[in-house]
């Protein structure tokens, strides 16, 4: 018989192994986080780009031109912006011209001849401009000439004259957009975890 203090041993089969495993996916969990983190500041804005193009007729190049600033570290409260634990996109920008929205037409017309100026806010829903709308070239801050944008004059003068703005990209993801770019990034942020986990685990 057993003595009342003699400990009984039970052996599990590959224990060892277990354990190891456990400890694996412990560290191997705080890896995948962080390369998720990674793909997050290096991916996200082209979810959403496409998640703003889902809903707007804007150009790629237009989204790219603002690009975010990345911030990594907190967790503060943006306007316009999105985050993920440890890194967050922070959007900016002015209101954008209807050149963004693939303006038509992109030059201007020979003197006299009439024409409409139009452009896609809305995908697949091209919006024409106001009649009174008309091309000039912008000019730049040292004086070179710009590229051509719709105006709009004031009042009936000649002068002064305003380029027509419409939304900015801030404004796109705080909009229509919102949903589309979360779930963009939820769904592709997802896929990479788990693929770094398969890869840390191998």
């Amino acid at each position: 018989m057993a003595s009342k203090n003699e400990l009984i041993k039970i052996t599990m089969k590959d224990g060892a192994k277990l354990a190891q495993r456990l400890q694996k996916l412990e560290t191997g969990g705080e890896a995948a986080i962080k390369r998720t983190v990674s793909d997050f500041k290096s991916r996200a804005p082209g979810w959403v780009s496409k998640g703003i193009r889902a809903h707007y007729g804007i150009t790629p190049a237009g989204v790219k031109s603002h690009a975010p600033k990345i911030k990594t570290g907190g967790d503060g409260t943006m306007m316009a912006g999105i985050k993920v634990d440890g890194a967050a996109l922070e959007y900016e920008g002015e209101l954008l011209t209807p050149l963004h929205f693939k303006m038509k037409p992109k030059a201007r017309p020979a003197r006299g001849t009439p024409g409409q100026i139009s452009a896609e806010f809305t995908k697949g829903q091209r919006k024409n401009l106001p009649p009174s709308a008309f091309l000039a070239s912008a000019k730049k801050k040292d004086g070179e000439e710009g590229p051509t944008l719709p105006f709009q004059r004031r009042g009936s003068a000649r002068y002064p004259v305003d380029v027509i703005k419409t939304v900015s990209v801030p404004q796109m993801i705080d909009n229509k957009a919102h949903d589309e770019i979360e779930e963009l990034i939820t769904e592709n942020l997802g896929k990479r975890f788990d693929n770094h986990i398969k890869q840390i685990m191998k």
